[in-house]
């Protein structure tokens, strides 16, 4: 019991983290794949603040609030 009360308090910990946000600019293209010549999907109409996902070279990969999924230039990046 003492080793599953570890893990669960080593979750609720885990999930408690601040989560990364990044702030894009207006006008930003989000793109499925973080390569040069990807598929744009949206254009930021506005100032967003998103969850970090995780990075690649010069991109940053970010979650919308619907779960999707999309990779950001850093330029974009504030």
């Amino acid at each position: 019991y003492m080793i599953l009360f570890v893990l669960c308090i080593v979750y609720i910990g885990y999930i408690g983290l601040p989560s990364n946000k990044v702030c894009i600019k207006k006008g930003s293209n989000i793109t499925l794949l973080p390569v040069n010549n990807s598929t744009i999907f949206e254009v930021t109409p506005r100032i967003y603040t998103l969850q970090k996902e995780g990075h690649i070279k010069n991109f940053i990969k970010v979650k919308f609030k619907n779960s999707k999924i999309g990779w950001v230039k850093n330029e974009n990046i504030y």
